[in-house]
């Protein structure tokens, strides 16, 4: 009986320990489940952001791209000697800069409290490596190793970490604002430079009608310039024939002062009377007027009477006596 009962106390403790395996094991599939579940959530999530911040990533890669091209370029012409804690600092800088950037995508904010991030990486990771390395020592060196990782990798920043990445931030902020500048400086000048093109264009036909304007006022002055030399020609011929007047001119001007003297001489020569004699003469000359008039009126009584041919050559004979 004592057998019994202690088989039958054995018996009851492994069906309870039965029940509490397959609870365990529901829970544990369950818990498996919710896992899963959760992991394709986080999976779908993460694509989600890998497929927001995939331009930024690029960015980044291109940005390490170039520290590390300027990293070489800088080793290769300083030396370690030579190089400054300035330039070392500057270098630093430039490479935890990178690591903000990195640490400050919202990847990193998918779960809330440090708790719940925990057990996300660790459910996470246990059944990548149980997939991945089996159950061994192995496996649970690496799991040790990953998640101490990805929590010093999600553990919150310390106050100087929160500092730099702020002042980080407000530089991010501040150069893209500047770059926004620039390409509104960009766009000023693009439309300042497809005005100048216009103004250019504009000289340019504005030049070529001065030019043909230009081509026209030599030909013209080609027309004037024949003219005038015609003109000049023609004045040095009226020069010419003003030098020949003017020789004439001089040689009638001498003449006629030869002329003016000689008369002036004969003028002085010749007799002069005075007034009174003037009027004598003239009374004379005005009493023969009357004598004459006499005379021949009495020729015409006589004509009748007489011959005309002896009648006129009285009258002639009588008048040259007078």
């Amino acid at each position: 009986l004592e057998t019994l009962e202690s088989l039958a106390n054995h018996n009851e403790r492994e069906n309870e320990e039965i029940i509490g395996l397959r609870k365990t094991v529901e829970r544990l599939e369950n818990e498996k489940q919710a896992k899963q579940q959760d992991r394709l959530k986080f999976e779908m999530e993460l694509e989600a952001v890998e497929e927001n911040y995939r331009k930024e990533i690029d960015d980044l890669w291109s940005m390490v791209k170039s520290l590390q091209n300027e990293n070489k370029h800088l080793s290769s012409s300083v030396s370690p000697e030579t190089l400054s804690p300035a330039s070392m600092i500057q270098m630093n800088f430039s490479c935890f800069t990178l690591i903000y950037e990195l640490r400050s995508l919202q990847v990193f904010q998918l779960v809330d409290t440090r708790k719940s991030m925990r057990l996300h990486i660790s459910y996470f990771t246990e059944g990548y490596m149980k997939e991945s390395f089996g159950g061994g020592r192995t496996h649970r060196l690496l799991l040790y190793m990953l998640v101490c990782i990805l929590e010093s990798l999600f553990s919150a920043p310390r106050d100087e970490d929160l500092t730099v990445m702020i002042e980080l931030r407000e530089l991010s902020n501040k150069q893209k604002e500047q770059i926004k500048e620039l390409q509104r400086d960009i766009e000023t000048y693009s439309c300042e430079v497809e005005n100048l093109h216009n103004s250019i264009e504009k000289l340019i036909r504005q030049n070529e009608e001065l030019l043909r304007k230009n081509a026209s006022l030599q030909k013209q002055g080609r027309m004037l310039v024949e003219e005038k030399s015609e003109i000049i020609k023609r004045l040095q011929q009226t020069e010419e024939a003003n030098f020949k007047l003017t020789k004439l001119f001089k040689d009638a001007s001498r003449q006629c002062k030869d002329l003016q003297q000689s008369q002036q001489e004969d003028n002085d020569n010749a007799p002069r009377f005075t007034l009174a004699e003037l009027r004598e003469v003239l009374q004379e000359k005005n009493l023969l007027k009357g004598k004459v008039l006499e005379l021949e009126e009495e020729l015409e009584q006589l004509r009748p009477s007489r011959r005309p041919g002896s009648a006129g050559s009285d009258a002639n004979q009588e008048l040259e006596n007078k």
